[in-house]
């Protein structure tokens, strides 16, 4: 009898100690309370890192597995990259010399 694969649900601080782990000086703990997870209201002025906690806190389901965790989480990241990388080219592009174009 073949034995089933048992299935892990990461709690919310798992996943937020794991990506402090990959983040310069493990600063995003400075936004997050390391016991509980819990968004903390001041951090030490590094705004990337409090976005990522925002969007890894945003995007958590305690009912989703740890794989789709992952998945979901990294989506998250990958969308937030290709937005930031079509700002910087835009700015490469387009600098400060340029009229601003208005949208309608």
């Amino acid at each position: 009898m073949a034995r089933m694969a048992r299935l892990r649900f990461m709690k919310l601080l798992e996943l937020l100690n794991a990506a402090n782990q990959g983040y310069p000086d493990r600063d995003l703990a400075e936004y997050y309370d390391t016991k509980t997870g819990a968004l903390k209201k001041h951090g030490s002025g590094d705004t990337l890192a409090k976005f990522i906690v925002l969007e890894l806190i945003d995007t958590f389901d305690s009912k989703a597995t740890d794989d789709t965790q992952i998945d979901e989480a990294t989506h998250a990241l990958e969308r937030a990259r290709t937005e930031l990388l079509g700002v910087i080219q835009a700015l490469e592009n387009n600098g400060p010399d340029v009229t601003p174009s208005v949208v309608q």
